[in-house]
């Protein structure tokens, strides 16, 4: 992923109201520190 630019666009709406999350499985997901670090922004 050397030199790669992504851009990511976030909307957000109804804050403050309840949310429900479902985790991904351990086997679905990438550490941070193999995507490149921690996303600045």
């Amino acid at each position: 992923m050397s030199g790669t630019r992504v851009t990511v666009t976030l909307a957000l709406s109804d804050i403050g109201e309840p949310v429900r999350v479902t985790v991904p499985r351990a086997a679905d997901t990438v550490p941070v520190t193999e995507g490149g670090g921690v996303p600045n922004g």
